[in-house]
């Protein structure tokens, strides 16, 4: 699909540019750096793109994959701990080598409710003031921080979670709960690796930024001393 821009670009004449504005720009009064700019994302972005649909297909088929597994265990061999839908199931490879973990989580939010449970946490915090240790009114104070706009569901969950008897926290946990809704889920496929049955799990990122880069120079050069080492050896 041709984007508006690359119509832009094919109807400049020899030795011009459109700029973001659709104004003609002689390419000689360009500055390098903006050339450079240029050319730079120019010559990255296919690249990027061509890796996004990858990831998008790969991400397709491995759920689809996973799910006609789960689906076809449950229905031919009843292995009833694949029934449930949410939660986290693993499946291994019989050498011990490989392990792919799907999750479906729940995404969390919050509504307008959680000013009620904020207040109460709040009558609770200057209750403990003189017993409890500042670390404690503290963590109150911190569970319910916003961050660009938001509040931590974890740190929220984990105040529910606390085993506090003291009625006007078990008020507050209570609105709390009525504060928090499920608005929707999200499956992950997480990959894992090791060299040797016993060794420790290593895991697969697929994050670009959790990725080491290799440079595939250095790794063909690698390549062809592994082969020479096997030559000589034989």
């Amino acid at each position: 699909m041709m984007t508006e821009t690359n119509k832009n670009e094919m109807n400049a004449p020899k030795g011009f540019v459109f700029n973001a504005q659709g104004d003609l720009i002689r390419i000689s009064n360009l500055t390098p750096l903006q050339q450079e700019e240029d050319a730079l994302c120019k010559s990255l972005f296919p690249m990027a793109k061509d890796l996004n649909e990858q990831m998008a297909k790969f991400k397709y088929q491995s759920m689809n994959m996973v799910d006609q597994v789960i689906e076809r265990c449950v229905k031919e061999h009843n292995i009833i701990k694949l029934k449930k839908i949410k939660g986290t199931v693993t499946f291994l490879s019989i050498n011990g080598l490989f392990k792919v973990v799907r999750s479906i989580d729940d995404r969390i939010e919050i509504n307008s409710n959680i000013e009620a449970a904020r207040q109460l946490f709040d009558q609770y915090r200057d209750v403990i003031k003189r017993d409890a240790s500042g670390d404690a009114q503290q963590w109150i104070n911190t569970s319910f921080e916003t961050k660009n706009g938001k509040m931590s569901t974890g740190k929220l969950i984990e105040i529910m979670n606390k085993e506090i008897d003291h009625p006007i926290y078990r008020k507050g946990v209570e609105a709390l709960r009525k504060s928090l809704f499920v608005a929707g889920t999200k499956a992950y496929l997480r990959f894992y690796y090791r060299d040797a049955s016993d060794d420790e799990w290593c895991s697969l990122p697929l994050q670009f930024s959790s990725i080491d880069a290799i440079n595939p120079e250095e790794d063909h050069v690698d390549e062809e001393q592994e082969k020479e080492v096997a030559q000589a050896s034989a």
